[in-house]
């Protein structure tokens, strides 16, 4: 869609994405490209598919911890590291506020 039928159709857009309660299967299912000069250039999407990708982003987020977690006990107390490298290891350096 181009930016400028966008403009001009967005309050009906938004009309549409709040009466939708449940997600689609795919965030992309429902997506609005919007762009210029034949170039994509930003999507809408419906709120209840973006949560639903943040929740599906969070639990895969979860499923590597626990893998590096499994692959950490598997190595036996071997080498010890230093906490900076676990916290980069584990990739929990902006969540600990030492980004």
């Amino acid at each position: 869609m181009s930016a400028a039928k966008a403009r001009t159709e967005l309050s009906s857009i938004l009309r549409e994405f709040a009466e939708i309660t449940e997600p689609s299967d795919s965030i992309g299912d429902r997506a609005i490209h919007i762009g210029a000069y034949n170039r994509d250039a930003a999507v809408l999407i419906p709120l209840a598919d973006f949560e639903a990708a943040l929740d599906c982003e969070e639990l895969l987020e979860d499923f590597l911890l626990e893998e590096v977690v499994a692959e950490r006990i598997a190595r036996g107390p071997g080498k010890t590291i230093g906490f900076d490298e676990l916290v980069d290891e584990l990739g929990l350096r902006d969540e600990l506020g030492l980004g």
